[in-house]
């Protein structure tokens, strides 16, 4: 869906397959450094796994679209893999829906697309908060990306914030929470604030579980295109948009 303006030198064919490589690269020359720190600390076990995460995306995700295509030899251990993941996880190969009826299609697997849908003001953004959200942030510390085209980005997060504290959402918009709970949640609210600030300085080079809260960037164009900036910035697991 990019349009490329002409360009007399090489097709677009061409700029696409530079820009592979380039990615490629750029994710080798990373990855090389993290492999020499761990075998600096002889943790040759978190060497090792680097180095088959490092594989495994090369092969996924740069050198070959394997979302669009799959050969034979690739889709027999991808088949194999799977199998072991179900019987490992109960049946789920992703991470789990908030309702047990749900699982029944193997969880929220990597690469799919679910949509909810339902006329104007039946709850959509409150189950897909759920679902996309907060069940993934708080069960499988996933980071979270909530694209939000309806609503400020301080509305999406009071909404969040008070689903996360388990508050009645109605006391928290009309100012009536009790002064008990209004004062447990401060302290567990800045708790978790510490508990955040603490992770991102303990794994800056790697990923850790957190929610962004966005609206598409009109000078990014406030489509799609500014939807795959965030997501190439923020690198998360779920993406929701509302």
């Amino acid at each position: 869906n990019y349009v490329i303006e002409t360009c007399p030198e090489e097709t677009a064919e061409e700029l696409l397959k530079d820009l592979s490589e380039s990615r490629a690269k750029a994710l080798i020359q990373s990855g090389i450094v993290a492999l020499d720190e761990h075998l600096r600390l002889h943790d040759l076990d978190k060497a090792i796994t680097h180095l088959n995460a490092l594989v495994r995306d090369l092969g996924e995700n740069l050198l070959r679209p394997s979302h669009q295509s799959c050969d034979l030899v690739d889709a027999i251990p991808t088949f194999m893999e799977n199998i072991d993941r179900v019987s490992a996880g109960g049946g789920l190969v992703g991470m789990p829906y908030p309702w047990e009826p749900l699982n029944c299609t193997g969880g929220m697997e990597p690469g799919t697309l679910t949509i909810v849908y339902a006329p104007a003001k039946n709850g959509k953004t409150w189950i897909g908060l759920e679902i996309g959200c907060i069940h993934p942030f708080e069960v499988a510390n996933a980071r979270v990306l909530v694209v939000s085209n309806e609503m400020p980005v301080r509305q999406i997060w009071r909404r969040i914030l008070a689903r996360i504290r388990r508050l009645d959402y109605s006391d928290v918009v009309q100012g009536s929470l009790p002064l008990d709970a209004r004062d447990e949640s401060f302290d567990m609210l800045t708790q978790m604030q510490e508990d955040q600030l603490l992770s991102m300085r303990q794994e800056m080079a790697h990923s850790y579980r957190d929610i962004r809260v966005c609206r598409p960037s009109l000078s990014e164009g406030g489509g799609v295109n500014a939807v795959k900036n965030e997501i190439d910035r923020f690198k998360p697991d779920v993406v929701l948009v509302d």
